[in-house]
């Protein structure tokens, strides 16, 4: 099986534990359409939860670096502030 093979619902209904026992072997998702629309993916458990973990780091990297950016927006505010305030005449 290639990852990201798509079979119909008709097909996972007629062959569910087939299906199931190529997905855990194999690790790969498959594609279960509905009349050609693609309606859900089939995945085995530890690929799930992979990705979820990769996707959790993601999101805490992403706030931390839009936090970092924050801080440093802060800094450079302030800085501008100061420098804003030398303008006035001695």
């Amino acid at each position: 099986m290639t990852r990201n093979t798509a079979f119909s619902l008709a097909h996972l209904r007629a062959h569910t534990d087939e299906l199931v026992a190529a997905v855990h072997d194999s690790r790969d998702a498959i594609i279960i359409t509905d009349l050609g629309v693609r309606k859900v993916v089939l995945q085995d458990i530890r690929s799930f939860e992979s990705l979820q973990r990769a996707v959790g780091l993601l999101e805490r990297l992403a706030h931390d670096h839009a936090k970092a950016l924050s801080d440093r927006r802060a800094e450079i505010d302030a800085v501008l502030g100061e420098l804003s305030g030398a303008d006035r005449p001695l």
